[in-house]
């Protein structure tokens, strides 16, 4: 995957992600998910200004460390699951004009989005994405 130089909406799938690579601390996902926020703020300095990075978790009540100004927003889901709330996410993206990314490796969540029209990308590519954005 390379950087895209049109503005985007990164629908991501947070814990499929925090659960992978560098991100992943076995048992304490909050650690995790600081660890792709930290990552996240690295790599929006190199993304269209226009871009944001939206993040969906299942549940709710978690206060994250979520820093104004990176373009990243978070997502709880209350009665519907995380999945749910990315893909109606990414259709409402779509139909305004907007260019929606789903970030997942949940391979039934990727497929109805593809259905939809929208660019999907699997785990492992968006960190290694993230990881040459951020230089590291």
């Amino acid at each position: 995957m390379r950087i895209s130089t049109k503005p985007s909406v990164y629908c991501i799938d947070v814990l499929n992600l925090v659960r992978r690579g560098e991100c992943a601390t076995p048992g304490d996902d909050d650690t995790g998910i600081r660890g792709l926020l930290a990552l996240l703020e690295a790599a929006a300095a190199s993304l269209h200004p226009s871009s944001e990075f939206r993040l969906f978790l299942d549940g709710g009540g978690r206060r994250l460390p979520v820093r104004a100004g990176y373009g990243v927003s978070v997502h709880f889901s209350e009665g519907e699951s995380a999945d749910e709330l990315i893909l109606d996410a990414a259709r409402y993206l779509k139909s305004a004009g907007r260019r929606a990314v789903v970030v997942s490796s949940d391979m039934e969540l990727l497929g109805l989005a593809r259905e939809e029209g929208v660019k999907c990308v699997e785990c492992d590519a968006f960190l290694s994405f993230c990881r040459r954005a951020a230089g590291r």
